[in-house]
């Protein structure tokens, strides 16, 4: 996650993405959280819940690009995305394993 407002909790992102992990009976394994530099990793036990969450951000994007073509609505409308009045830049980052080994932790 990017763009990460500097007054941002672990709370506040976990509330916020958690729900994703639990509707697919998976978890959080953990939230890296550098407020102060703008960003933020959210780990997850399954890469579909990460799928999941970018799907929806697409959605939004596309809904977004339709709104501005009507001449309407505020760049938060709608986007579930949004922390202390700054939209998030979601994306996915896969950890590089040097080692060579297998891991199953998926970042958003």
């Amino acid at each position: 996650l990017k763009n990460i407002p500097d007054k941002a909790k672990e709370s506040e992102i976990r509330s916020m993405f958690e729900p994703y992990a639990i509707a697919v009976n998976q978890k959080v394994l953990g939230i890296t959280l550098k407020a102060s530099n703008g960003f933020c990793f959210v780990d997850f036990d399954a890469k579909h819940v990460v799928d999941t969450i970018l799907k929806e951000v697409e959605q939004y994007k596309a809904n977004r690009k339709q709104q501005q073509s009507e001449g309407g609505g505020s760049v938060t409308d709608g986007n579930k995305f949004v922390l202390h009045g700054k939209m998030l830049d979601v994306g996915r980052k896969v950890p590089v394993d040097k080692s060579g080994g297998g891991g199953r932790s998926f970042r958003s």
